[in-house]
């Protein structure tokens, strides 16, 4: 987070020497963020950010209104966009003629400082916050296969989950997998604090680190084939949560969804005992 000035109703970013910001702090632990303003009133006169009151004879530049504008800015680390903000008002009257004089610090007491900003529940937002999943079938290496490949029995079936942004990361998700013949299976579960594997199923993140992909190994059980099985539906929910923050009411659900074609190979699907009664009709005969 950072803040800068500018002038009145935050249009047009300026440096005056009439007011500083020496000090800004962002604290991690209580979630808040704290900056000063200074006034010098040396360089009131000279300033463009005053607009002089002339109506009393006399007063020259002694009598007015000091009005400029704070931009908070949160952004991302390392990125190039913002993606909140937070403009604030201050308008100070001070008549110089009047306020008392201290001859302990050389300074004039200013008074009536009004402030007005848009809240902390109106912050603006430039950035798309809608984010998804997208799964598909990957192998070993987390690289894409075609979606035409077929598995069979005993193979290992590889999906893969990526977030749409870099920002955001899988923290949790479910996956079920249905049969087109109406069989359905639920290798990974909702858990707490994260996602909860099965027995048969394993789920790993990108060993690389260049993406926050997982790849969920499992297997099409048994029964997915039964009944001229040929296609398995694989859906989902995922939790997306900012890599900055993780708190709960920052998160954002996604759905998945990839279709996989399974096939019966005519030698696997045989089974032990055709392939025994073969081999004692070949001794017999």
């Amino acid at each position: 987070m950072n803040v800068s000035l500018f002038n009145e109703n935050c249009i047009n970013k300026v440096t005056d020497a009439a007011v500083e910001i020496p000090y800004e702090q962002f604290d991690s632990s209580t979630k808040s963020f704290d900056y000063d303003i200074k006034i010098n009133t040396t360089e009131i006169g000279s300033s463009n950010l005053v607009s002089f009151d002339n109506s009393t004879a006399g007063t020259g530049e002694s009598k007015g209104t000091l009005a400029f504008c704070t931009r908070v800015v949160t952004t991302y680390t390392g990125k190039s966009f913002d993606v909140t903000f937070r403009e604030t008002n201050f308008e100070m009257n001070f008549d110089l003629t009047d306020n008392s004089y201290s001859l302990n610090n050389n300074t004039y007491a200013l008074g009536n400082l009004t402030i007005s900003d848009n809240g902390a529940d109106t912050f603006n937002t430039d950035v798309n916050t809608t984010f998804s999943v997208s799964a598909y079938l990957c192998d070993d290496t987390y690289s894409p296969l075609p979606s035409t490949t077929v598995y069979q029995q005993n193979e290992a079936l590889k999906i893969c989950l990526t977030p749409s942004s870099s920002f955001v990361e899988i923290s949790n998700f479910e996956m079920k997998m249905s049969s087109s013949t109406g069989y359905a299976y639920e290798p990974v579960s909702y858990g707490n604090p994260g996602y909860v594997p099965d027995s048969l199923t394993t789920v790993a993140k990108d060993p690389s680190g260049s993406t926050d992909t997982l790849k969920v190994s499992t297997v099409i059980v048994a029964n997915m084939f039964l009944g001229g099985g040929t296609s398995v539906d694989i859906t989902g929910n995922a939790l997306l949560e900012f890599k900055s923050s993780k708190s709960a009411s920052k998160a954002h659900f996604g759905t998945f969804n990839v279709n996989v074609m399974i096939g019966n190979d005519s030698t696997r699907g045989s089974g032990c005992f055709v392939q025994l009664l073969q081999r004692v009709k070949s001794l017999v005969f």
